[in-house]
């Protein structure tokens, strides 16, 4: 299969916008986050990916809410299996696990705060708002058990929800847009395709930018 350029004007493998001289290589590491994060993209297919700022800034921030998630995860799974139970509140881990909670207090299903009821929302609202569905946390987050009594989020945590999300589908959309397009952005050598061609068709107003830029970055290369 051909390779993929995404070098050329610094375009970012994960979101397809230019950033000239603002971005970093999308290494190993990058690519087991991107993995656990279950973003499902074709690295292989790159030549030297990088991704920009704020895609970095997203990575880091969706790994660290899904990590959390993850330690919260098995901390209700050894619960679970310490009571042989599979029906039980979040109140329950808590209490066993580290202290009383008050009548007034609820706990996050992602990160195990306990707090006021009044500073949760729950789960089935935020689906009810479309902030999330049932659809992306199976695609996402399949690895947390959606069936325990009370599902309440807390409110950091719904915006660490609904960010990851947001970036999980433009990376999705990103991947879609190669694929549609892989046939019809080859270069003229070695059967490469070019993230610019691939750019220009979908920022027409943008293009004589990146042109520029291009040109200017390989002018500092001779």
């Amino acid at each position: 299969m051909a390779s993929l350029m995404t070098g050329n004007g610094g375009i970012c493998r994960l979101c397809l916008q230019v950033h000239c001289n603002d971005f970093e290589t999308i290494d190993h590491t990058i690519a087991v986050i991107l993995n656990i994060l279950n973003l499902t993209m074709d690295l292989a297919i790159s030549d030297e990916p990088v991704m920009c700022k704020n895609c970095s800034r997203s990575v880091k921030m969706a790994f660290d809410f899904k990590s959390t998630c993850l330690f919260t995860e098995e901390l209700v799974m050894l619960f679970a299996r310490h009571q042989q139970t599979s029906h039980f509140h979040l109140k329950d881990v808590y209490k066993e696990l580290k202290s009383l909670v008050t009548a007034n207090d609820s706990v996050c299903r992602f990160c195990m705060t306990c707090s006021e009821t009044s500073n949760f929302l729950c789960l089935d609202v935020m689906k009810e708002e479309g902030l999330v569905s049932q659809k992306m946390l199976d695609l996402y987050l399949p690895e947390i058990d959606y069936n325990i009594l009370e599902l309440l989020v807390c409110r950091p945590c719904v915006r660490s929800l609904v960010s990851y999300l947001k970036f999980a589908t433009v990376c999705a959309t990103t991947e879609e847009t190669i694929t549609k397009n892989y046939g019809r952005i080859h270069t003229n050598s070695q059967d490469l395709v070019a993230l610019n061609r691939m750019f220009c068709k979908k920022n027409k107003d943008e293009c004589g930018i990146l042109r520029k830029r291009t040109l200017k970055i390989r002018k500092k290369e001779l």
